[in-house]
C-alpha cells in the first residue's frame, strides 16, 4: 500500500495557514477547489462528491432463461404474464463460466440476472403480495366457483362506493346487499371471432371442461330510507378462464344511484345553484354598463368622473384605430379589383 500523502499539492510547509486535511471545508489555508477535486478522486473520497442517480425501477415477480439458435442465452422479466425486458450475458456484462454443462449455467446466469436485475431497470422479486381479497382461483371447474370469485372481487369496490357516495345522496341510504344473479355462456370475443374455433363450447374448453368465456350479471341492492329498494346492476366477465377487473367508476355508481332514487320520488339529490349578484354581475360585465353603479365606492365622484373620462378615451382610440384597419382593406380590395385597359 502506497505511504498516504501528508501535504497538498500546493503546500509549501506546514505552518499555521497549512490546510486540515481532515475536514477539507473548513480548512484555513487557500486550496484551489479543482485540485482539492483531483486529489479527492485519486485517493477515493466520497467526500461532497455523492450523486443522486436513483433510477424509477420496474418490478418484476417472474424470470426466465433460455437458449437462442445462436446458443446466447436470454433472460426474460415478467410481470404475471406481461413481458417487461430480455438481457444477454453480454448485455449484463457476465462471462459464462465454460467449465460448467449448459444446465448449470443457465441456473447461475439466472442467479446473477436475479441478483442485478437493476442493471436493465428491473426490481426482480419474485414473492407473491396478492392478498387473501386479491387472490383468485386459477381455473373454475362450476360456475358457483366463478360467482363466489366474482362477489369477493367486487365486493370491497362497492363498499368504497357506498362510503364515498354524496351526502345528498348517502341520506337516503341506509343498507345494502350485494348479490352475483346470473352467469351466461358467450359465443364470440371481443371482435366477433366464434369461440368454436378456439376448441370452447357452451363457454367451457372442449379438452377438460373448465369454464373459459361467461358474461356475470350483479346486483347492488340499496334499501331507502323509507324501506324501498334501490338497483344497481353490474357486469363482469371471464374471459379466457379469468375475471377480467371490475369496470365502474364512483361518478357511475354515483349517477346510479342518483337516477334509482329519483325514479321513486326522491328530492332533492342536486346540489342548489347559487344565483349570482348584482354586484359580481357587474363586475363581471366592468366599466361602462349600466349595473356598475356601487361598485368604486372607495372612491371620490372627482376621481370616478376622471377614471370614466380616461376608460371613454381608451374606448375611442381603440374605435379609430379599428376604423383605419377596415378602411385599408376596402383600399386593397378595390386595387385588387380594377382592370387596367391598354
Amino acid at each position: 500500500m502506497e505511504p498516504r500523502q501528508d501535504r497538498w499539492p500546493w503546500e509549501a510547509g506546514h505552518n499555521h495557514l497549512t490546510p486540515d486535511r481532515r475536514n477539507p471545508a473548513t480548512s484555513r489555508g487557500p486550496r484551489p477547489d479543482t485540485t482539492w477535486r483531483a486529489e479527492s478522486a485519486q485517493r477515493g473520497d466520497t467526500m461532497n462528491t455523492t450523486t443522486n442517480t436513483a433510477v424509477a425501477l420496474t418490478r418484476a415477480n417472474k424470470l426466465t432463461i433460455k437458449t437462442l439458435s445462436d446458443g446466447t442465452l436470454q433472460a426474460d422479466f415478467y410481470r404475471t404474464h406481461k413481458h417487461l425486458t430480455s438481457t444477454t450475458p453480454a448485455d449484463m456484462g457476465y462471462a459464462l463460466d465454460t467449465k460448467a454443462n449448459k444446465a448449470l449455467q443457465r441456473e447461475m446466469f439466472r442467479q446473477y440476472c436475479a441478483e442485478h436485475s437493476a442493471m436493465v431497470g428491473i426490481d426482480y422479486d419474485p414473492i407473491n403480495r396478492q392478498t387473501v381479497e386479491n387472490t383468485r382461483l386459477a381455473k373454475y371447474t362450476t360456475e358457483e366457483e366463478v360467482l363466489n370469485d366474482a362477489t369477493n372481487m367486487v365486493a370491497r369496490d362497492v363498499d368504497r362506493f357506498i362510503e364515498k357516495l354524496p351526502d345528498l345522496l348517502k341520506v337516503h341510504v341506509k343498507d345494502s346487499k350485494l348479490t352475483m344473479d346470473s352467469i351466461a355462456p358467450k359465443t364470440t370475443t371481443a371482435k366477433g371471432t366464434p369461440l368454436s374455433q378456439m376448441g370452447i363450447e357452451q363457454g367451457c374448453y372442449v379438452s377438460n371442461g373448465n369454464l373459459a368465456w361467461f358474461d356475470i350479471e350483479g346486483t347492488v341492492t340499496l334499501i331507502a330510507t323509507k324501506g324501498e329498494e334501490i338497483y344497481v346492476p353490474l357486469q363482469l366477465e371471464l374471459v379466457s378462464g379469468q375475471l377480467k377487473k371490475f369496470r365502474m367508476t364512483q361518478t357511475q355508481f354515483n349517477e346510479a344511484v342518483k337516477l334509482a332514487l329519483a325514479e321513486i320520488g326522491y328530492t332533492g339529490l342536486e346540489p342548489e345553484k347559487k344565483s349570482k349578484t348584482k354586484a359580481e354581475k357587474s363586475a363581471k360585465v366592468g366599466l361602462g354598463d349600466e349595473e356598475h353603479e356601487g361598485l368604486h365606492m372607495d372612491m371620490s365622484p372627482e376621481e370616478e368622473a376622471k377614471a370614466m373620462q380616461e376608460a371613454e378615451e381608451v374606448l375611442a382610440k381603440l374605435d379609430a384605430k379599428a376604423g383605419k384597419k377596415s378602411t385599408t382593406r376596402k383600399t386593397r380590395k378595390s386595387s385588387k379589383t380594377t382592370k387596367v385597359e391598354g
